[in-house]
Order: structure tokens, then sequence, then C-alpha cells
């Protein structure tokens, strides 16, 4: 009897420490990493007027402040941090491929707010620079002020992010050339077909099909693993790819098992980035889906 007993809780011993292994296994692989991030912008009516650091956290002057052109929008990397002094609050920001630290008061608020006018905005990053032609007609509506314009032909512009069914964008020649504007989506094929053409490459679309393919088969083997575990049916993302002119997109399409696998989502955007490494492609993760631009 004794030696069943033992046999026994020698058993649940092994499968105590397998379940324990596995779960600390699958843990490791499907959570760790960064959560996915999602592109929101800070728009400044007046930059100058708010108080900036640049990225070694050293204050800017007046006449670098007044370098940024009304309306620069920032994109944000951190909502809310701390100093090493342990009460300056900063927004931590990224514009021009450099990062900035934008103090905060106590409660959280943009100083000289009612100076700087801050406006936060959540949109689809597009970072893109475009050619008008003759045939289209394009008015900027400048923000924060400014008469609006139609556009010339051949005029050179970035598209920098759409919110709903708008697009932010900057007039390349012009320091205060910001505002939005209504773009066509015939305008946005047009325009991504005069680029590089690497985003449209079948060498590029068979990579990704690739990676995509092999995580999903390993997500599925996590996923008989937790069935087996659990004793009962688990749900684990499968991803998808949607290919269109001027971007690509790998999501999964739901949102709940987004949030709840959110973090191992950054195993397969490092795949993608380490891949795509050196074509001059941009790979950013917003609101839980990868999207890859020219």
């Amino acid at each position: 009897m004794e030696r069943t007993s033992g046999a026994i809780k020698k058993n649940i011993y092994n499968r105590s420490l397998i379940k324990a292994v596995s779960l600390f296994v699958l843990n490791l692989l499907l959570f760790s990493g960064l959560a996915a991030q999602t592109t929101d912008y800070l728009l400044l009516a007046y930059p100058a007027e708010a108080v900036i650091y640049d990225g070694f956290q050293k204050k800017l002057s007046g006449a670098k402040k007044e370098s940024f052109a009304g309306g620069t929008p920032f994109r944000i990397l951190r909502k809310d941090g701390y100093f090493n002094d342990g009460f300056t609050r900063y927004i931590y920001v990224e514009y021009g491929g450099n990062n900035y630290y934008i103090q905060k008061d106590e409660k959280g608020r943009i100083i000289n707010s009612q100076a700087c006018l801050p406006e936060f905005l959540s949109g689809i990053s597009i970072s893109r620079k475009l050619t008008i032609t003759d045939k289209e007609k394009i008015t900027l509506n400048p923000w924060p002020e400014g008469q609006r314009k139609v556009l010339e032909s051949g005029k050179e512009i970035k598209v920098i992010f759409r919110y709903m069914n708008k697009y932010y964008i900057q007039e390349i020649s012009e320091k205060n050339g910001l505002g939005w504007a209504q773009l066509s989506s015939k305008f946005l094929k047009k325009s991504a077909e005069t680029g590089s053409g690497i985003l449209r490459s079948p060498q590029i679309k068979d990579d990704l099909k690739n990676i995509v393919n092999e995580q999903n088969k390993l997500f599925g083997n996590f996923k008989q693993l937790l069935d087996s575990l659990s004793g009962e049916e688990k749900e684990i993302p499968v991803y998808r790819l949607r290919f269109e002119d001027y971007r690509i997109t790998i999501f999964s399409g739901n949102q709940e098992l987004e949030k709840k696998f959110r973090s191992g989502f950054s195993i397969l955007e490092n795949k993608i980035k380490t891949k795509l490494a050196g074509t001059g492609l941009k790979v950013e993760t917003i609101k839980g889906q990868i999207v890859i631009t020219e």
C-alpha cells in the first residue's frame, strides 16, 4: 500500500512539474516582449509655448522650439513617465527621427496647455511622400490656423497619418504647411505605384506568408498543449495578411484575443523586422496589427 501511495504521489508530482514547466515555456514565448503599441499623435498648435527636452533630457532653447512648425505632429512613444528626480513628469515623443520629452505638470497636463494647445489623436500611420499630379485637386486646411488652399500640380506632400476619413499632411516645401486634407484612394493607389515597388515584390509577399504560416503553426502547437493541460478547448490568435497597394497588414481579426495575447504579438513583429531589415520598408505595430509601408 505504501509503495502504491508513493507511486501515486510521484505521478502527481511529475504531472504537476510537467504542467508548471509547460506553462512557464508557454508564457515565456507567448507573453514575453513589449506590448503592441498604438499609434497616438500629439499635435501642438504652438510648440514654442511648451517645455520640451531633447533625447538627452536637455531643455530646448526658445530658438530650437520655434523651429517646430505650428501643428507639429509628435508621435507618442510613452504617454507618461518621470525624470530621475522622481516628480517631474513628461510625455515621450518622436518627430523627424528624433526623440523628445514634453514636460507635464503634477496633474498630468502638458505645461502651458492653454498656450501651446495640445490635441491628442489616434490614427493610422502612413508616413509617405507623394507628388500631386494635374489630375488631382487637393485642398489643404492648415492647422491650427491659416487659409485653406488648393495645392498645385507637382507639389510634394508627406502624408503623416489618417484620422477617421481625413489625412494629416505636410507640404514638403513649406515650413508651416501642416494641416488636414481629403485624399482619394485612387490618388493613394496611383502614388503608391510610383514608389520603389519593393512593397509589391513577389519575394516580399512570399517571405511574409512563410513567416505568418510558421507563426500560426507554432501557435497551433501551443493550442494543443493548452488543450491537453486544461482539458478544454482554448482559442489562439490566427494571423492573416492583407495586401494593398501602399501597405501590407498582418492581423488576427479578434480584438479579445489580441488583448489577451498582445505581448506574444511582438514575437511575430520581431521576425518580420529582422526579415525586412535593409529593404527600406517601415514596420509598425498599430492597434494590434503589424503595418508595413514604404
